[in-house]
């Protein structure tokens, strides 16, 4: 299957610096070079002193021989920005030849070199480019380490400046940390990622409209489409790789086609459709073939043979494997060769020539173990690198502090345990007592329903009383208000006949029922002013108009709740019938002076009816 991430890392290649001419400094020697910068040792002198070379005869346009390295070296150090972006250029050209230990090696130095005079995009760039070099050499904790330093850093830049720069560097962070799931096999959690610096992509690409963001974004689908491939999700995976190929097609960005048919044709191949796959592969071979890269055209021949042995056309397959096995011993792709190896001592065996399987299972077998035993000497020298004397020495108090900190961490959850289980048991209890007040609240409204209705059925008999007096012509009235005495203290007589009118007003007329009734018109019907009715209320009832409304209110809609008449209205049918304009406002009223919700006393209702 053709690897993305290995063209994607050399599609971004730094803009090559422009340095003036250089003035000779003869005389200087590794000590005051030493006096600029204190190097960790000799081999960091040596690979600068190594890079001075590379770069002199570029910068000496005149061809001045007269400067020797040191002086160079020394002059350069009195520069320390300059020699950091030489020192990050060099390892971006070890990177891509590959290698990446040197890489590293020139990525540290370039950070150590600046010391505090750190230019912080500078910086997230560099942590980006030792975070890609540990992946390359299968140090993923130190990868993924560095790649969230750089994602971090960027993060902070990008808040504060707020520059598309910057956003394009969280976006490449998002899909490195991707890449290295996808390297340890945690394809679901590659994908997460994949898809945020997807997003990323797409809204630069809609701000800018720039193409290459439009390009980035078909690699992501198809790194996706990978993932999903790999996680056994065959039509996902192509849904994906549609949406790359098109991209591809729009921009005619060869590269990146080549390599989705190549990834079709394989998942066809997982999906026994052998006629489709080759034809997919078939189209990746031509463009490879037409950009000319080789790996890629050994890599699309080996898939072919693949296809070709599964149809039963062995020949054929013979021939893809011989054709791709030559590329990649050409340019020295040991990984391919050894797949190649072991399909072509498949094929001999078949054959019965075992002459010749044995001898490409024998190069199978020597090249597979060759790359296994590169790959750990790299590993054995990154360590080495990333880990020195001080840091070996330090190791076990550090381990020790670490498992005095779990201690204290244990002991802290304990006791953060224990308190939310305290007070998890207080808010219980509180919950218990809390519904019991409840119902005894509820219990007391009830008897306070009884009472009143006692009242009501009293008043029925005074009025039965009052009805027989009239037919005996004794004559019996609601009290009379004299006129409006403004200016004047009301006298205690006078307050008397506003009680006693303000009573009957409510408790017999029953005017809080009106939805439309205000302290003004209740001064109209008592023909006083608002002074002095608001005084009376204050004084006699203790509270002001509004409470004294919403409490009569409130009471009619506890009789109502509690009478099995009424048991089929809606609380918002209540409500509008004792005079509320909005169910907001009984509910609040309600609990005000009832103590309970409108909900908890009917369910206390019911629970009693049943």
């Amino acid at each position: 299957m053709f690897d993305f991430f290995m063209v994607f890392r050399t599609y971004i290649i730094f803009i090559s610096l422009f340095f003036g001419s250089l003035i000779s400094a003869s005389g200087q020697t590794d000590s005051i070079i030493h006096s600029h910068y204190n190097f960790a040792n000799n081999q960091d002198l040596e690979l600068l002193r190594n890079i001075a070379e590379t770069y002199r005869s570029e910068l000496d346009s005149n061809k001045v021989h007269s400067a020797n390295i040191t002086s160079f070296v020394a002059r350069i150090m009195t520069n320390r920005p300059l020699a950091s972006k030489l020192l990050q250029e060099s390892g971006t050209q070890y990177f891509n030849q590959e290698n990446y230990i040197e890489a590293l090696k020139c990525f540290k130095l370039s950070l150590s070199i600046l010391g505090d005079n750190k230019e912080y995009s500078f910086v997230a760039s560099t942590y980006n480019q030792i975070g890609k070099s540990y992946r390359m050499l299968g140090s993923y904790d130190e990868s993924l380490e560095y790649i969230y330093k750089s994602l971090k850093l960027y993060e902070k830049l990008y808040v504060k400046y707020n520059k598309t720069t910057y956003k394009e560097g969280i976006a490449a962070s998002l899909m490195d940390i991707g890449n290295i799931h996808y390297n340890l096999k945690a394809y679901n959690i590659a994908i997460i990622y994949y898809k945020k610096s997807l997003l990323i992509y797409k809204e630069l690409f809609n701000h800018n409209h720039e193409e290459k963001y439009k390009i980035i974004t078909a690699y992501l689908l198809s790194n996706i489409g990978v993932m999903y491939k790999n996680m056994g999700e065959h039509f996902q995976a192509l849904k994906y790789y549609d949406k790359s190929s098109k991209i591809f097609t729009e921009t005619n960005h060869k590269i990146g086609l080549a390599g989705v048919f190549d990834n079709i044709g394989m998942v066809n191949l997982e999906l026994k459709n052998y006629d489709k796959a080759l034809r997919y592969l078939y189209k990746s071979l031509e463009l490879w073939e037409d950009i000319d890269v080789k790996s890629s055209i050994s890599n699309t021949l080996l898939n072919i043979g693949q296809v070709q042995i599964k149809k039963g056309q062995y020949e054929d397959a013979f021939n893809s494997f011989e054709q791709s096995l030559s590329l990649a011993e050409e340019i020295g792709a040991n990984s391919i060769c050894i797949e190649n190896y072991k399909y072509l001592h498949e094929l001999y065996f078949k054959k019965k020539d075992f002459e010749k399987a044995y001898t490409y299972h024998h190069l199978y077998s020597t090249m597979k173990d060759s790359v296994y035993n590169l790959e750990s000497t790299n590993k054995i020298a990154e360590i080495q690198i990333s880990y020195n004397i001080e840091k070996k020495e330090h190791e076990i108090e550090l381990q020790k502090a670490k498992m005095k900190a779990q201690k204290k961490q244990i002991v802290l959850i304990s006791c953060i345990s224990i308190i939310v289980l305290i007070f998890s048991i207080v808010f219980f209890i509180q919950k218990v007592k809390q519904k019991t007040a409840n119902k005894d609240l509820v219990k007391r409204n009830l008897d306070i329903v009884e009472s009143e209705k006692r009242l009501i059925n009293i008043k029925k008999d005074q009025e039965i009383l009052i009805k027989a007096l009239k037919d005996k012509n004794v004559s019996i009235e609601p009290p009379k208000l004299s006129q409006n005495r403004s200016g004047y203290i009301l006298p205690e007589s006078h307050k008397q006949e506003l009680i006693d009118k303000i009573v009957y007003l409510f408790e017999e007329e029953k005017i809080y029922t009106q939805k439309d009734i205000t302290s003004d018109k209740l001064c109209k019907m008592l023909n006083t002013n608002r002074t002095y009715a608001s005084k009376v209320i204050n004084e006699y009832f203790n509270k002001s108009f509004s409470d004294l409304l919403n409490e009569y209110r409130v009471k009619e809609a506890r009789r109502l709740l509690s009478d099995f008449q009424h048991k089929n209205y809606s609380i918002e049918g209540i409500a509008e019938l004792v005079g509320f304009s909005s169910p907001a406002t009984f509910y609040r009223a309600f609990k005000k002076f009832v103590g309970v919700t409108t909900s908890f006393y009917i369910k206390s209702l019911e629970s009693k009816r049943s």
